[in-house]
């Protein structure tokens, strides 16, 4: 009677652990996926500030260096329409707390100067919103030193969890 129960138990024993075996693998799996993907996500947004860079510190200075009776109209845009934060948003806050707060808030400052870039010189209010835009752009730029170590840091960890 013993060798009937062990061999009614040996086909559930055996789907049971193939079971485990799939889900562990499969875990396993999706884990190194979600890691690569934030990593990629991270190298992404390295490259594209690091590209974004040059122009917004330029861009900074002559804001800063321009006195209040002579209007800097930028003609092109500071950030893209279709730039990564638009297409990965979400993604942002797949990182720590740290790392994704730091962009959220680089990206709202960019943006805000963006928003504010595109006031008509003819209004009245031009002036106060030219002094909004160049303190949301130093804001961000500012925060360029940090955020590019942080953006290395992940991909150092992404590295070392892969």
């Amino acid at each position: 009677m013993d060798i009937e129960i062990v061999k009614a138990l040996v086909p559930i024993l055996t789907t049971l652990a193939g079971g485990l075996i799939g889900y562990i693998s499969a875990s396993q799996m999706w884990n190194k996926q979600q890691v690569e993907k934030r990593r990629n996500i991270a190298l992404g947004i390295l490259l594209e500030i690091q590209s974004l860079e040059k122009m917004l510190t330029g861009w900074g200075n002559i804001l800063n260096a321009s006195s209040e009776s002579a209007a800097v109209r930028i003609q092109s845009p500071l950030y893209p329409a279709h730039g990564l934060y638009h297409v990965l948003q979400k993604d942002l806050f797949s990182f720590h707390s740290e790392l994704s707060g730091a962009l959220f808030k680089f990206y709202l400052d960019l943006l805000e100067a963006e928003r504010l870039r595109l006031h008509p010189p003819e209004d009245p209010a031009f002036a106060t919103m030219q002094d909004l835009a160049r303190a949301a752009l130093a804001a961000a730029v500012n925060q360029l030193p940090q955020l590019k170590t942080l953006l290395l840091s992940e991909l150092g960890r992404e590295h070392a969890r892969a």
